[in-house]
């Protein structure tokens, strides 16, 4: 692959095609992933295309508050060819919270939420993902991958409140 590779992709994102689009001609996100890891500056551009934002509220102790919190794209997938669904699983990023037990009720918190919310809690960046029903779910905190969480039963959501930054706050009116 020459730098020619890494400028044809860039042409075809600046035209508006789809990082999804782009990548079903190499096989897939996972195999497009792998070939663009060797061009930063084009292995950023698709990140950048390829993240988004799940939303939620919470009751706190006075009021509702919504969140907007911010996800990387890791994997997409078809579900059910013939309905047009799709799966996400995302990475959410929120470097702010650093400590174990606090992550691991907000992971607790986000996956209940995705089971409740499937897809009508995200939007994506790229305009492909944006015009499709995909279902999205969190399988990663801060790198931290879901399966090396020890989720607790339920998760109040004043501490969820308490949890997540002022700055991520949002109004959704």
């Amino acid at each position: 692959m020459s730098d020619n590779f890494s400028q044809k992709i860039i042409n075809l994102i600046d035209k508006g095609s789809s990082i999804i689009t782009i990548a079903e001609h190499f096989g897939g996100l996972k195999k497009f992933r792998e070939k663009i890891s060797k061009y930063p500056y084009l292995n950023a551009l698709v990140d950048s295309k390829l993240g988004g934002s799940i939303y939620f509220s919470v009751h706190g102790d006075k009021e509702f508050k919504s969140y907007k919190l911010p996800f990387r794209v890791l994997t997409y997938d078809v579900t059910s060819p013939e309905d047009d669904l799709y799966e996400s699983a995302v990475a959410v990023e929120v470097p702010e919270i650093t400590d174990r037990s606090e992550l691991t009720k907000l992971m607790t918190f986000i996956s209940d939420m995705s089971i409740e919310l499937g897809g009508d809690w995200a939007d994506f960046n790229d305009k492909g993902l944006r015009e499709k029903a995909i279902w999205v779910v969190p399988t990663k905190l801060n790198g931290i991958d879901w399966t090396d969480f020890n989720f607790e039963k339920e998760i109040r959501e004043e501490e969820i409140e308490k949890i997540i930054p002022k700055d991520y706050i949002v109004n959704l009116r």
